[in-house]
């Protein structure tokens, strides 16, 4: 893997489902796109939260050629079990429906 890019102020939504590429579809008011921060090809580490706050996953990703996040080896998972976050390792987090 090349060099981990630190990029600020960058925030889009997303409504991938599964373990696909992260689909971009936005920045948030405020915020700046993915494609505006980085080139094809740059690595990054990224947060991806459920808009109910109920989960939220870090991960490393690649930005690519065609605007999609390539997600990339282990992620770690938190979840709120209703009283605590819960952390735990998965390969990849399946995504459930619903705006990220």
């Amino acid at each position: 893997m090349g060099v981990l890019k630190n990029v600020e102020m960058v925030e889009e939504t997303t409504t991938t489902t599964g373990t696909a590429n992260l689909v971009l579809t936005g920045a948030v008011v405020g915020r700046r796109t993915f494609a505006a921060a980085l080139s094809a090809g740059d690595y990054i580490m990224f947060r991806l939260a459920s808009d109910d706050g109920n989960y939220y996953v870090i991960g490393r990703g690649q930005f690519m050629a065609d605007g999609t996040l390539r997600r990339l080896g282990a992620e770690r998972l938190w979840y709120f079990n209703g009283t605590a976050w819960v952390n735990m390792n998965s390969a990849f987090y399946s995504l459930p429906a619903g705006t990220k």
